[in-house]
Formats: C-alpha cells, sequence, structure tokens
C-alpha cells in the first residue's frame, strides 16, 4: 500500500496525488491518501479538493496504519525500528528543503511507502503522462457561464489563458516574502513574445483579484476576463484554462496544472523565470523543458 500526505491548495495536492499514482502503479499495489494534516490547519489551505476529477476510488488512510510508519520501537532504539521496516518492506520517502527531480526517491519506494513531499516536477509522473491525464478529467459536466465560455474557446485557436495569482500572496506578509506575485513587466514581456510568435490573439485572464487586474494588467488587445467561479467553484478556472491553446502562467501550481493538461503538443506556455520571491530554490525541474521562462 502507498501512503501519500496531503496538503496545500489543489495545485499542491495534484503534484502529490501524481508522485503517489506513479509510485502505486510501479509497484502495482494500492493507494491512499493521508489528510491529517491538510484538515488540522498544517498549511493555509484545509479542504481536500481531489474529488472533482475522475480519479480511482478515493480512500482514507487510517490512523492506526500511519503507527508502523511512524512510531519508534517500546525500546526507543532506531536501529530496531529500521530493521522493523526492513522486515516488513516498510519505507518512510520525505522530500524536504529542495524542489528539483530526485530519482532516488522513486528508486528507494517500495510496496509499503509513506511518502510525504511536495513533488513539483513533471519528471516524477512524465512515464506515465497519460495515466495521470486521464485521472485528472474533470468529473462533473460544466453549465452556464462556464459552458457558454468553453464552448467560445473550443470555436477558435487564438485564445491564450493568463493567470494572475495574488490573493494570500499578494496580501499576507508572510506569503508575499517568501513567494510574491509576478509583477506587471513580467506579464507584459510574456504578452509581447506571445503576440510576436502567434499575431493577433485573445486573451483570457483569471485571477482571484479580477478587479485590481483590470486597473494594472498592461493589455493591449481583447480580453475576456474571467470573474464567476468562487469558492467551491474555483477549480473551474483551472478547466477552462486547460481548454485555451496557449498559456501565460503565474508562480502558481493551479495555472502550471491549467496549462499542463492542455493536450496540444504545439501550444505555448510562457512561466516566471523566477518562482519564488525571496528564496534560492533550485526550479530547474518544476517547468517542464518545453515551456518558455522569462
Amino acid at each position: 500500500m502507498i501512503i501519500v500526505k496531503i496538503l496545500g491548495g489543489l495545485g499542491n495536492q495534484m503534484f502529490q496525488y501524481a508522485m503517489g499514482r506513479k509510485i502505486a502503479h510501479l509497484h502495482n499495489t494500492t493507494f491512499q491518501f493521508e489528510i491529517e494534516g491538510l484538515l488540522a490547519g498544517e498549511d493555509i489551505r484545509s479542504t481536500f479538493e481531489l474529488g472533482i476529477f475522475n480519479i480511482p476510488d478515493t480512500n482514507f488512510v487510517k490512523a492506526d496504519e500511519l503507527i508502523a510508519f511512524k512510531r519508534k520501537t517500546r525500546f526507543k532504539s532506531t536501529w530496531l525500528n529500521n530493521q522493523l521496516n526492513k522486515w516488513a518492506n516498510r519505507k518512510m520517502i520525505v522530500e524536504a528543503g529542495h524542489f528539483h527531480f530526485n530519482e532516488d526517491f522513486i528508486k528507494q519506494s517500495t510496496s509499503n511507502c509513506y511518502i510525504r513531499g511536495l513533488w513539483q516536477s513533471e519528471k516524477y509522473f512524465k512515464d506515465v503522462e497519460d495515466m495521470i491525464r486521464n485521472d485528472f478529467s474533470f468529473k462533473f459536466p460544466m453549465k452556464g457561464n462556464n459552458l457558454e465560455l468553453a464552448n467560445h474557446l473550443a470555436s477558435d485557436t487564438n485564445f491564450v489563458s493568463l493567470h494572475v495569482r495574488r490573493g494570500e500572496f499578494a496580501n499576507n506578509p508572510k506569503f508575499n516574502q517568501l513567494i510574491g506575485s509576478c509583477d506587471m513587466s513580467y506579464y507584459a514581456e510574456a504578452m509581447k513574445y506571445i503576440e510576436n510568435k502567434l499575431g493577433k490573439v485573445q486573451y483570457v485572464v483569471f485571477s482571484d483579484d479580477i478587479p485590481w487586474v483590470k486597473e494594472n494588467l498592461p493589455l493591449k488587445t481583447e480580453a475576456v476576463f474571467v470573474d464567476y467561479n468562487m469558492e467551491k467553484d474555483h477549480y473551474r478556472d483551472m478547466q477552462l484554462m486547460s481548454l485555451c491553446q496557449h498559456h501565460i502562467i503565474a508562480n502558481s501550481t493551479f495555472s502550471w496544472w491549467g496549462a499542463w493538461l492542455n493536450p496540444n503538443p504545439d501550444k505555448l506556455v510562457i512561466a516566471p523565470k523566477q518562482w519564488f520571491a525571496n528564496i534560492n530554490h533550485n526550479t530547474k525541474d518544476l517547468i517542464p523543458d518545453n515551456w518558455m521562462r522569462i
């Protein structure tokens, strides 16, 4: 059995799912979610969001099933605990302090693993890409404004999704200092690159602060502003992003997945070169090789 710890918002949960699914597939075993930390408020998000997808049966691990991975032996012996884990083919795999792809995490895995990390690189699941795309097909049909826009996006090939992430990235001092929001010079340069490559385009703009974006985004062409998917429906923004032909993403796993889920092999995706504001993480594997960083 593979147990994967789920934390963060929808985009983070998708990366964690993809890693757990890959390892479960590799070892031909079952796969369960651990959401204790999510519900306990270990991160700013506290809702399990993966139920919007056609993923295999959603099973949540019971607390007593985690004890074997987390406990020490009654003799408080690390050596004895390691021997018991080795005998049971049991492994805890923890990614901490870095963002680059490390194949050793895959090689170290067994059919009885607890995995905890962010796993923010498609290289962890690139070889099972078709399976992940199938799992991340959206479960519920669109209706109303979303269906109308989806039909419109299917009628032409010049739509470019553009995501501006603000929220806590811009307004919470802690997150603003650590992660921050992409500045408008990034979007200006990204739009210039897109228009030089594609000619006339139409932008479909997504944001958690559309009024601010309307005042500050340096648009020189026509745009559609998506401002009606709130709270429980916010995932529809990701779904609509995936229906656009090309993408300008923010430093956000939400729009990362919106672009990745677009199956168009000829898509242009522009991503920010600097993903974090003031953290010197190695993010070279976060952005797929065929995307453009600005």
